[in-house]
């Protein structure tokens, strides 16, 4: 088991390059000319090997600021939940704010800044801090730019300690690509009474149809040489079409192709599944009953796919890991092997319930397992040991069910692999790892 979270004094300068800057600030007279030229040598946070701390590096954030303000903080999860532990302290003369904390070798992290004041969440009144503006390090050039639909554009900035993982299966490559093209399906039955339901005016917009809150949008991946007379392709359906087709987060179309390419896994075709919103993704009868009796006939009548259980994947990252190991153990007769990246085994069964700590039926999926006959399926399961590890309320985190859902899977004698990677919630780190889930699910 990992050393999760390792904490410093929170006024002790502890890094050596900051303590050598700090003693010299003191015997120079023009410190404007030296701190130009320690900031012309910063390529992002200072990573430090100390002695006596074999498993860890010693990770100092820097910003630069003129002002003095008490307004800085790092979002980092390296931090834990309370904050107070991540404020930035200004170097004394300087314009160096920092702050410095323990975390384990090889570790891909996400990090960012924030301006606004440093509080303690007060449960249940504050469950959420002020996070005030969020700003990235100008000096860090390890940044994710990911383009929204609506023409912005959002960054998200990593810490890549040495010999951390790299991304390679997910690097441009001189290889075949397959093709990928969006449609919509019209939800159709319950669901459709449902919707309406749901919406005051139930009338379709015919001049902007992805508009219409009856329509489900999804992506279909088909692999280069894709043929209509071959066996039937091994099929994987993914939750949250948008992070894993979306260039800077996990594009899984471009895995694919370098893995089909090198001969990792068969080719295969893939389904992304868009959500009208998360909600879906925790139990509903009526978008479940939808999908497999609707979108995935129609799926195999317009392609060459297979319906044997066995080639069919489910896959996701947190509440959409939740909902593929849900389905999975649900509709067993459907798939047959399950991608749980960091899944959301803390969740409630119902929306309402969520942050209800005390009434919420928490960590249901895992009562489920425990109690469910046993299914014939085959499960690739991960968590970041930086994955809420701590909890401020009572309330479950991310790492310790995760870790519960693994002993459930032991004891049940299900088919799986766990893997505990060293980073957190994020696209960066299931990247990584994607590639790794999908080569140990086609292995006989």
């Amino acid at each position: 088991m990992f050393t999760m979270l390792k904490l410093i004094s929170s006024e002790e300068i502890i890094s050596p390059i900051l303590q050598e800057v700090a003693a010299k600030i003191e015997t120079i007279d023009d410190t404007d000319v030296y701190l130009d030229t320690f900031w012309d040598n910063i390529d992002g946070p200072l990573v430090e090997s100390i002695q006596g701390e074999p498993n860890h590096q010693l990770v100092t954030f820097l910003y630069r600021e003129q002002t003095p303000t008490d307004e800085l903080w790092v979002s980092c999860p390296a931090f834990g939940m309370l904050k107070e532990r991540a404020k930035m302290l200004r170097l004394d003369h300087t314009d160096i704010y920092y702050r410095s904390v323990y975390i384990l070798n090889r570790s891909i992290l996400p990090y960012n800044f924030h301006r606004s004041k440093v509080i303690t969440p007060n449960y249940p009144k504050q469950m959420f801090i002020n996070w005030g503006e969020r700003i990235q390090d100008p000096y860090n050039d390890n940044k994710d730019i990911i383009e929204l639909d609506d023409g912005e554009e959002f960054v998200i900035t990593y810490l890549s300690l040495p010999g951390a993982p790299q991304t390679s299966w997910s690097d441009q490559r001189d290889v075949a690509s397959g093709s990928v093209a969006e449609f919509h399906i019209k939800a159709r039955g319950r669901l459709y009474d449902k919707i309406t339901n749901e919406i005051e005016n139930t009338a379709l917009d015919a001049e902007n149809p992805d508009e219409s809150p009856y329509l489900y949008q999804y992506c279909i991946y088909c692999p280069a040489d894709y043929d209509v007379d071959e066996n039937p392709y091994p099929l994987l359906v993914m939750n949250d079409a948008f992070a894993y087709t979306k260039e800077g987060l996990v594009n899984t179309p471009r895995i694919l192709d370098n893995l089909i390419a090198a001969g990792k896994i068969p080719p295969i075709c893939a389904l992304f599944r868009f959500h009208r919103d998360r909600d879906e993704l925790l139990p509903d009868d009526e978008v479940n009953e939808f999908f497999i009796n609707e979108v995935l006939p129609e799926i195999r009548s317009n392609y060459n796919v297979s319906n044997d259980p066995a080639d069919v994947i489910i896959g996701g990252s947190s509440l959409g890991g939740l909902n593929a190991m849900y389905m999975a153990l649900h509709f067993p007769e459907v798939f047959g092997k399950v991608i749980c990246q960091s899944g959301s085994f803390w969740s409630p069964d119902k929306p309402n319930h969520r942050f209800d700590f005390v009434n919420g039926n928490h960590q249901f999926l895992i009562e489920e397992y425990r109690d469910h006959p046993k299914v014939d399926i085959k499960i690739y399961m991960e968590v970041g040991v930086y994955e809420t590890p701590e909890d401020l309320f009572g309330q479950p985190g991310q790492y310790w069910p995760n870790l519960h859902m693994r002993d459930i899977l032991m004891l049940k004698g299900y088919d799986y692999q766990f893997n505990v990677f060293r980073g957190a919630h994020s696209y960066g780190n299931w990247r990584i790892s994607l590639p790794k889930a999908l080569i140990y699910l086609f292995e006989e």
